[in-house]
């Protein structure tokens, strides 16, 4: 089981790769964003991007994360987001 990749006439969804890793980590590791978060330590250490993105297909597989980086098809610009479901709610984490 693969995590699916959705498509919209702007936007595409699709599961991480191992080159989002830096994005990741830059957005991750600033400390705005894991102020606001529960699960984003700080500092967000070399390394922990790789290791959370190699996670994604177990934990997709176990149904516990639904992880897509949303990309723009104009550019390819990535805006890493992850979707998860909680007692039917959906919760992002930019």
């Amino acid at each position: 089981m693969t995590i699916p990749v959705l498509e919209s006439e702007r936007l595409l969804l699709r599961g991480f790769l191992p080159s989002d890793a830096a994005t990741v980590q830059q957005l991750a590791g600033a400390f705005e964003i894991a102020d606001t978060t529960m699960n984003i330590p700080h500092p967000y250490e070399d390394g922990m991007a790789e290791s959370w993105i190699e996670h994604h297909p177990t934990a997709y597989k176990r149904g516990v994360l639904v992880p897509f980086a949303i990309t723009r098809k104009h550019d390819s610009a990535r805006t890493p987001v992850q979707p998860y479901y909680d007692n039917g709610t959906a919760t992002f984490s930019i």
